[in-house]
């Protein structure tokens, strides 16, 4: 195209500024070889300010024969998306925290052109549930790069349990979910009596058929931490046949791997035997000084004088006999407990178990990876734009169009970048 050529086009200062992505596709040299002009339209979608409708033109790429459109790519709209992308972060970041996609569908409808609005006619009250759960699976997971500590301590701490998932298959089976805890020691907080973990991290885990929990906490470790400088890492736990496969899973030379018992499992399991505080004392006393003996001769007795609690009584002090190793680590060296209970309860019972639904197979990782990223602190907005900037970036190697990602520059984005797993992109549902 010679210089005369383009001059016949329309030139920029003609072209509003909303349209200048459309013009300068539609007119670049050699564009016609491999995209034509299918029409010109209107696309009208939801934003936080209310319904914004702006004119675009459509192509058809002549190799493949499906529909193209410039603007729509600039902007990181797919086919069919009602809501633009700021909805979907808003939609991430309140799930993130709250337990039901009707209450989040509720408070991002309240923002859209009606936050202040005491008319009993708004138009946008609420965002249906569906709609909410297609925004949220249109990621399936994103893996955040972590940090590295800057110093490794010599002793570390991992808490592991697990939590089941109602599940919505007929087979009324429900989702095992287990969780890890690292972090590196407590201290006291402000409040009476009150910890904090220092440099903490979560990591979930739904394991759908595969099983690598282990594998993936020991890359966690590995990439946190210099492992030929950690000299003990106390695995804490309620002694379950997995939680004990990580003694041998995180093994490495020098590093020694020792079980400790979860301390709420192990006072549970006395409360279990007796309600008697004398004999609560003694089996304490007993347990934590490895005294089996002693401890078997009291258990006697409490059963003598409950006959009719004889088999759980069995049960839970054949628990406690089983782990009085690991009863006298948790007292002796570790010393500062195991608040896994309290990690399970606030991470996952809040939002997936206090209030009665299911989870299906396909979505249950999903939002336990939402989850999971806003425990560990992360910054959920910026943390869905960013993905959302990777999610369907696709090059163009013919003509030079939006080789990077999508064009979020007036949301002032941060230049840290994540990979992320996605869906397939052939969205047919409208969100």
């Amino acid at each position: 195209m010679t210089p005369q050529d383009f001059r016949a086009y329309p030139q920029p200062h003609e072209i509003l500024e909303r349209q200048k992505c459309d013009y300068n596709f539609r007119y670049q040299p050699n564009r016609t070889k491999h995209y034509y002009v299918k029409n010109t339209r209107k696309r009208t979608i939801i934003t936080v300010y209310g319904e914004v409708t702006y004119t675009r033109t459509e192509y058809i790429d002549r190799l493949t024969s499906k529909m193209f459109c410039p603007v729509d790519r600039k902007i990181g709209l797919l086919p069919r998306q009602r809501y633009d992308n700021t909805i979907i972060f808003l939609a991430y970041e309140l799930y993130s925290d709250h337990n039901s996609m009707i209450k989040v569908g509720k408070l991002i409808g309240d923002l859209i052109d009606s936050k202040y609005s005491i008319s009993k006619n708004r138009k946008f009250k609420s965002i249906p549930r569906q709609t909410i759960r297609n925004m949220l699976t249109r990621i399936k997971s994103i893996n955040v790069p972590l940090n590295t500590s800057e110093n490794t301590p010599e002793i570390l701490y991992v808490m592991a349990d697990e939590k089941y998932i109602p599940s919505q298959n007929n087979d009324k089976k429900a989702h095992m979910v287990k969780a890890a805890q690292i972090f590196e020691d407590k201290v006291l907080t402000n409040q009476k009596g009150r910890y904090k973990l220092i440099n903490k991290h979560l990591y979930l885990h739904y394991e759908n058929n595969k099983d690598d929990f282990w594998d993936n906490v020991f890359d966690i470790i590995d990439t946190k931490y210099e492992f030929k400088k950690i000299n003990t890492i106390y695995l804490m736990g309620d002694g379950a046949s997995w939680i004990k496969r990580g003694i041998s899973e995180l093994k490495m030379p020098n590093v020694k791997i020792k079980p400790v018992l979860d301390g709420f499992h192990f006072k549970q399991a006395i409360e279990h035997i007796t309600k008697d505080e004398t004999y609560k004392k003694i089996l304490y006393h007993y347990s934590i000084k490895n005294m089996k003996d002693d401890f078997k001769k009291v258990i006697e007795i409490i059963k003598t004088e409950n006959p009719n609690r004889i088999e759980i009584i069995d049960e839970k002090s054949k628990y406690i006999l089983n782990h009085l190793k690991e009863i006298r680590t948790l007292y002796k060296e570790v010393k500062i407990g195991c608040p896994m209970e309290q990690v399970i309860s606030h991470s996952i019972a809040s939002i997936f178990t206090s209030i009665p639904k299911a989870y299906g197979n396909k979505n249950i990782s999903t939002y336990l990876n939402i989850r999971q990223h806003q425990q560990n602190g992360h910054d959920i907005r910026n943390l869905i734009l960013q993905a959302l900037q990777h999610s369907q970036n696709i090059s163009f190697e013919e003509i030079d169009l939006t080789k990077e990602k999508y064009d979020f520059s007036f949301l002032k984005l941060p230049k840290n970048t994540y990979k992320i797993n996605c869906l397939n992109h052939h969205f047919d549902k409208g969100i």
